[in-house]
């Protein structure tokens, strides 16, 4: 074999140098991942918290329903970084399903920030009874406690008990939808009830 080189065998990739590595999940990339999961079309969410006097939040649209009885919803966020710890310490989130016109909330919420309340500077229309933020431009928002935390690779999936749940005027606002790397409305109704 020439110098830096690599054999492939049983998931472990090999220089010549003697270095092993493991191969990521049978070679599956994360690029590769990613462009597979743009093809589903996903609500778009901002998860908050507050814990003392801290609010912070994340745009996140890893996020289902799990159960009616008892009412359970799961979300999934980025692991290490300080919103993850934030709702540990807290042991509550809000979950805020955003209307299709606030791609500017998600977007502000996306980007990696100080939590803080410039953070959420003409946004909110409240708080939950455990202190987190509910924003204005939400369709519907869940008031969640933490039920379970599980490890998921490079994030951590809460798992939450539904205290509140509260729906807005669905028929003036509708929710927000990623596809393809980008943002969409609800266009025509393919069939309805």
């Amino acid at each position: 074999m020439r110098h830096g080189a690599v054999r492939r065998a049983r998931g472990v990739t090999e220089s010549s140098k003697g270095q092993q590595t493991l191969l990521r999940h049978g070679g599956l990339a994360p690029a590769t991942l990613r462009q597979v999961m743009a093809q589903f079309p996903t609500g778009v969410t901002v998860v908050t918290t507050c814990f003392g006097k801290v609010m912070h939040g994340v745009t996140a649209n890893a996020f289902t329903s799990v159960s009616l009885e008892p009412p359970l919803v799961l979300v999934c966020v980025s692991k290490g970084g300080r919103f993850a710890t934030l709702v540990e310490n807290a042991g509550t989130f809000c979950i805020n399903i955003l209307a299709d016109y606030a791609c500017d909330l998600s977007d502000r919420f996306a980007r990696k920030r100080d939590a803080g309340e410039v953070m959420f500077a003409d946004c909110t229309s409240g708080q939950t009874p455990a202190g987190a933020p509910i924003l204005t431009d939400a369709v519907a928002y869940l008031d969640c406690e933490i039920a379970a935390t599980y490890p998921g690779g490079d994030h951590i999936i809460f798992l939450g008990l539904v205290r509140h749940a509260v729906r807005g005027e669905t028929e003036l606002r509708k929710p927000l939808l990623f596809y393809q790397g980008r943002y969409h409305a609800i266009g025509r109704t393919l069939n309805s009830p």
